[in-house]
């Protein structure tokens, strides 16, 4: 079931994080956003199925 999918999408760019996570969400995916490294291991927990990574964080 896809709801039960939980994506950790790391992007610094508001804009981009924002249209990927707006994306995956009204395509029924639980999505965590986070806008840094740091943010993200503050949220990142082992119920993660995917990370989405923005290689070159500014």
């Amino acid at each position: 079931m896809i709801s039960e999918i939980s994506i950790l999408v790391i992007e610094n760019d508001s804009d981009i994080s924002n249209m990927i996570c707006d994306l995956l969400k009204q395509n029924g995916y639980n999505v965590n956003p986070a806008y840094s490294g740091t943010e993200a291991l503050m949220v990142f927990d082992n119920k993660i199925d995917l990370i989405l990574l923005d290689l070159i964080l500014l």
